[in-house]
């Protein structure tokens, strides 16, 4: 009996973790989860510098599908910043979009060097936001070793 009821109990458990998961996938839970409007600005810029580093190792390796994925989450993550937090200029923003739209047009045509370009000027983009921020000690650069030793990147893409 006391078999039955750890089993009854256990699948009682499985079924309200399996019903919270999101359907379909990728779409947020609604609920008391948080949500972009709880986020802060440090943790929005936080995923955008995890993705910055990504985007140059894809760029690097000519992993074209990766790097357009990872440059829509950027775009993404700029927006919730931007559309939270009113006080950042919107110049810095669409400054910030027209280098990603760059590097997306240089993934569409295989252009290394053209990513190359518009990365370093990303780049400097989010140092100039930094400065106008009043944080400039948050200084970001050409990453130097691959943080994600999880994910392989493929060169040529998939």
């Amino acid at each position: 009996m006391k078999r039955a009821t750890a089993i009854l109990l256990g699948s009682v458990l499985l079924c309200s973790v399996a019903e919270s998961q999101p359907t379909p996938f990728a779409q947020p839970q609604s609920g008391s989860g948080p949500n972009w409007s709880q986020m802060s600005l440090g943790n929005i810029m936080l995923l955008i510098q995890a993705r910055h580093a990504k985007i140059w190792y894809a760029g690097r390796a000519e992993d074209w599908s990766l790097l357009d994925y990872e440059l829509n989450h950027v775009s993404d993550d700029l927006t919730a910043a931007a559309m939270l937090y009113r006080e950042i200029p919107v110049e810095l923003v669409t400054g910030a979009d027209r280098h990603i739209a760059r590097m997306k047009e240089a993934a569409g045509r295989r252009d290394a060097a053209g990513f190359q370009s518009a990365f370093s000027d990303l780049t400097s983009s989010c140092n100039a936001c930094h400065a106008a921020g009043g944080v400039s000690f948050i200084h970001i650069q050409t990453p130097t070793a691959m943080p994600f030793t999880n994910q392989s990147i493929q060169s040529g893409g998939r």
